[in-house]
């Protein structure tokens, strides 16, 4: 029975001293083509649920549309955008994008996914029919309006805005805006590099 007492008293400490390590961030350290690389990662914090800002998104979107949703038309939905380089997007924009999926259809939007593909796709990985490949997309696709979005980090606060426009006109039929704040940089890619330590024969 001691020896249980010890054991259990030994893994209740390693528990506690795995979830303080884990609440203080984690140093790791890589070695690249002769590189060593220090880079601490920094404990991940947000303010409210993601989900919850995409759901109030959502909301805003369907309270200010002009065009009743049963006479807008497909909407094609794209990958949320830098707003400070509008080409480039990271795994929080995709993440917003793919959100909007559920959100808009379940709201009475009707949603288009463009990325289905002319034929399902096996392998010995799995099965697929999206894709980002744009040889095996179908190239064209019934839609009407677009759902675009920018996110801009200023500190930890993220600035999300998010509109549905025609996709002839540019004219925009539906908006909002809400905060995030997060202290992650690995959503948004704009971490610090990391610094390096060259290593060298003796």
């Amino acid at each position: 029975m001691l020896k249980g007492l010890i054991r259990g008293g030994f893994i209740a400490s390693l528990i506690c001293f795995s979830t303080v390590a884990s609440a203080q961030g984690e140093n790791t350290i890589e070695i690249n083509n002769g590189n060593m690389t220090s880079n601490y990662v920094a404990p991940v914090g947000s303010n409210g649920l993601l989900d919850d800002k995409i759901v109030e998104l959502a909301d805003s979107l369907l309270a200010s549309s002009r065009i009743a949703q049963a006479d807008m038309g497909n909407i094609a939905i794209t990958s949320f955008v830098n707003l400070h380089n509008l080409s480039s997007t990271s795994a929080f924009g995709r993440t917003l994008a793919e959100t909007f999926f559920n959100e808009l259809f379940v709201r009475g939007f009707n949603v288009a996914d463009f990325r289905g593909q002319n034929a399902l796709s096996v392998n010995p990985t799995g099965e697929f029919f999206i894709t980002r490949d744009i040889k095996k997309i179908n190239k064209k696709i019934a839609n009407s309006y677009v759902l675009v979005g920018t996110f801009s980090a200023i500190g930890t606060k993220v600035i999300i805005n998010a509109r549905i426009m025609d996709n002839q006109t540019g004219r925009v039929v539906a908006s909002a805006k809400t905060y995030y704040t997060t202290n992650d940089c690995r959503l948004l890619n704009n971490c610090p590099r990391a610094r390096t330590i060259r290593i060298t024969a003796k």
